[in-house]
């Protein structure tokens, strides 16, 4: 028997990184919090060096066929590789945002 589970409209974990003891996510290297002026909010701040990332709990994704991810992101830098979201239970699922192009 395979568990699945139950479609939603409301998520199943939000990140606002403004909620005092909300949960947040694992962060490692130098991952961190800023205050953003323009969104007038906290934000992740991931500079781009080796081993700085921000880790969703394991098992999030579990018994999940079609989950939607949703973020804003605001690159530092308009060239190079500045930006790989990923997720997989058995494949690895990539979007790289790359000198002005989504892959």
């Amino acid at each position: 028997m395979q568990a699945f589970a139950e479609v939603s409209d409301a998520p199943v974990l939000e990140y606002n990184f403004d909620s005092n003891g909300s949960e947040e996510p694992t962060l490692y290297g130098d991952a961190q919090y800023i205050y953003d002026e323009q969104m007038q909010s906290y934000v992740l701040s991931l500079d781009g060096t080796d081993g700085t990332y921000a880790e969703f709990p394991q098992g999030l994704f579990d018994n999940m066929d079609s989950p939607t991810v949703s973020m804003n992101i605001k690159p530092q830098s308009d060239s190079g590789n500045f930006f790989t979201f990923a997720f997989s239970r058995t494949a690895r699922f990539t979007i790289s945002c790359v000198s002005g192009e989504v892959r």
